[in-house]
């Protein structure tokens, strides 16, 4: 078991899948909050969790932790998201002679399509790649499954199902790939001994809106609607480049029965 691997945002949705597979390969795990008043790290370990002041070395930064607000409100919330985006993973990486950054598949997209969240993650990244001795980029797309509070698409039109409310979808086509998050946890591990450069996690179910959006009326035999409205851009059709796909399948389950756990699981954990 090697030693230490520090990350930054381990208490997120893929972050919380992925440190029981960290916690195998590593004796600790140091996560660095960005909103902590002081600084301390959280240090979590196969016996639990505490606070520390202190922070072990390792060459090793995962960073997977990300402020998404493609549309910001006011100079503050900019603020934010450049300060969550860029400084702060800058302000540490610094320390880190290896460094693995989670990105979003929407930095693989034109300056034409760009927003200020996928701007200020490819300035981290361009950072990186000049400062840092090993540097891997892992692009990730639409991800679903246990433990998701981020109500994503396949959770609000599961949601929607179920009390048989009408699905809201564009008029347009547009697609989005799924990926359940045991393999994207599964990954991200694989990436960690991987030589520096780029990769994807991109799974085989690609899937138009409209599909899905029948696939999970049928699934919760529900009385919804499914409704067009408004134009969207089919962003997956417009990569032109994507990176290697390092995605392997490790779920036994297919792509319909992965959708139906985790209608379960929302009918459990909502009350619905």
């Amino acid at each position: 078991m090697s030693e230490i691997i520090h990350t930054t945002g381990i208490t997120g949705f893929i972050g919380r899948n992925l440190l029981p597979l960290l916690l195998k390969k590593y004796r600790k795990v140091i996560n660095h909050n960005r909103k902590s008043k002081k600084t301390t790290y959280t240090l979590y370990t196969s016996d639990g969790i505490e606070e520390i002041n202190f922070c072990d070395p390792s060459p090793i930064l995962l960073h997977l932790a990300t402020n998404y607000n493609p549309n910001p409100k006011s100079i503050e919330e900019e603020k934010e998201i450049r300060e969550a985006n860029y400084f702060f993973p800058k302000n540490i990486a610094a320390n880190f002679s290896k460094v693995i950054s989670i990105c979003s598949y929407q930095q693989l997209l034109g300056e034409k399509y760009q927003n200020l969240y996928s701007e200020t993650k490819t300035e981290f990244n361009e950072w990186c790649q000049s400062k840092v001795d090993q540097f891997i980029k892992i692009y990730l797309f639409d991800s679903f499954g246990y433990g998701d509070t981020r109500n994503k698409v396949v959770d609000v039109f599961i949601k929607n199902s179920i009390e048989s409310k009408d699905l809201f979808i564009p008029e347009t086509n547009v697609e989005i790939n799924l990926t359940e998050v045991s393999e994207i946890a599964n990954g991200i591990m694989k990436s960690i001994d991987l030589p520096s450069g780029s990769y994807s996690l991109k799974s085989e179910n690609n899937i138009a809106l409209v599909d899905l959006a029948r696939k999970l009326i049928e699934f919760t035999n529900s009385n919804s609607k499914i409704i067009e409205k408004g134009k969207i851009i089919n962003l997956i059709s417009k990569i032109n480049n994507e990176p290697e796909n390092i995605y392997e399948s490790i779920n036994n389950l297919s792509f319909d029965d992965q959708l139906r756990n985790r209608i379960d699981e929302i009918k459990k954990t909502e009350g619905l």
